[in-house]
Parts: structure tokens; sequence; C-alpha cells
């Protein structure tokens, strides 16, 4: 076999991984399953998973609000530069986030005022001109 340079490199100067798995196979199976869940699930249990891994690693327990909207109606009026919007996707990404973290989010934004108009501010990445985090709501 040969050997390209990097990889040469890589294992000359790291060494050589051996993987282990202290679960034994079928239990390490089981977890791969439950963590690609959080991620994608064909049946749509994605949130459900997410919500689970909270309560688990987290010990933080989402309850659904009964009686009240999704979706809640703030005026542009109400919002100042500098609120703070404090965001969490149940997506896989952000949990994993909030578990690194030890907090209750994986994304933030800020408000702010530029000649009267309102602009959500925020870090995030783009290809090709295209939002990866986000999609366009307009």
């Amino acid at each position: 076999m040969q050997w390209r340079e990097y990889e040469y490199a890589d294992v000359t100067q790291h060494g050589v991984f051996v993987f282990w798995f202290p679960l034994g196979l079928e239990r390490s199976l089981v977890s791969l399953v439950k963590t690609v869940s959080l991620f994608y699930d064909p049946y749509k249990g994605m949130v459900n998973a997410n919500v689970q891994f909270l309560a688990e690693k987290l010990e933080w327990a989402l309850v659904e609000r009964q009686g009240y909207n999704t979706v809640t109606n703030i005026s542009e009026s109400d919002i100042k530069s500098g609120d703070y919007l404090a965001i969490g996707r149940l997506d896989g990404l952000d949990p994993l986030v909030m578990w690194g973290t030890g907090g209750h989010t994986g994304h933030t934004a800020i408000a702010l005022w530029f000649d009267g108009e309102l602009y959500i501010c925020e870090s995030t990445d783009t290809e090709g001109g295209k939002l990866v985090y986000w999609p366009r709501m307009y």
C-alpha cells in the first residue's frame, strides 16, 4: 500500500487511532442510531429524540405548552436595539451545543435598529450566497 504524503505525516505526528467500543458492538450501534436520530429521522421523530436527549443529558424536561398558540406576534415597536434573542432549535446541532456548554440556547442573535429599520443580527455562514442555518422568511 502506498501512503499519500499527508497520510504519512498524520500517522507520524499523531499515531494510529484504535477505536474501542466500551458498550460492546450492539449497544454502540444502538447509541449510534440514537445520535443520528437527533439530526435526521425518516419517521419524523427528530424533535422527540432531541427532547429526550435534553432530558437525559441536561436533566431539562421540555414540556409542550397546552392552550397556547405556537406563534407569538410581537410588534416591531416593542423591540429595542440590543434586545437579545436566545434561540434553541430541536435540530440535533443546538441540543449538542446546549449539552457542551451547559446552557439552554444553541444560537443567539441581537436586534438592532438602523435608520428606522429593524435588523436581526447574528453570526452565521453562507454557501454561495444562501444562508446555511436559517431559511429566508421573505
